[in-house]
């Protein structure tokens, strides 16, 4: 997720120039002209890309339609899920929430009548939780029959997930 800029652009130079992988899945959230851009780059190597906000179940569900769809023929083998942004800042999808530099610990949180805004943190919740879970969740279960297909076939199979973002 989140494979077509900055650090997950780079990540996914690497993963593309490792020679492992025969395709990558790539999402992005709102620019699609620089995933598009980034995609003709990659030579030698199977790549589609996916975009929307994963905070949105329709997101998620789009990224396996296109595994089923377009890479049914291999094995989900390392799930990276890099997506990430500064609410408000680097994205133009969050329902209303002002751009902003609020952090925890430094009462940014805190509204004027001294009660904690959940407002960002339900945001990264979804992105970082709920939209985490559900990618790991059906990956497994990819990886799993692609155990059990290579342990039949007498073949090593090996499944990754990564987490990392920036914010």
């Amino acid at each position: 997720t989140g494979g077509t800029r900055g650090i997950g652009r780079g990540i996914s130079e690497t993963l593309a120039a490792s020679g492992e992988y025969d395709g990558l899945l790539l999402t992005y959230n709102t620019n699609l002209e620089a995933a598009e851009a980034f995609k003709a780059t990659l030579k030698d190597i199977k790549v589609e890309i996916v975009g929307g906000d994963l905070t949105t179940q329709e997101a998620r569900d789009a990224i396996f339609e296109c595994i089923d769809k377009d890479f049914c023929d291999f094995d989900v083998a390392t799930v990276v899920h890099n997506a990430g942004q500064y609410l408000g800042i680097t994205s133009d999808n969050v329902d209303g929430i002002e751009a902003s530099t609020k952090k925890f610990g430094d009462g940014s949180l805190l509204n004027e009548d001294g009660k904690m805004d959940t407002t960002y943190l339900e945001y990264y919740q979804k992105l970082y939780g709920t939209a985490f879970i559900d990618i790991c969740e059906r990956s497994i279960d990819r990886m799993k029959k692609a155990h059990a297909r290579c342990q039949e076939a007498g073949q090593k199979y090996r499944g990754s997930i990564v987490g990392i973002s920036s914010p």
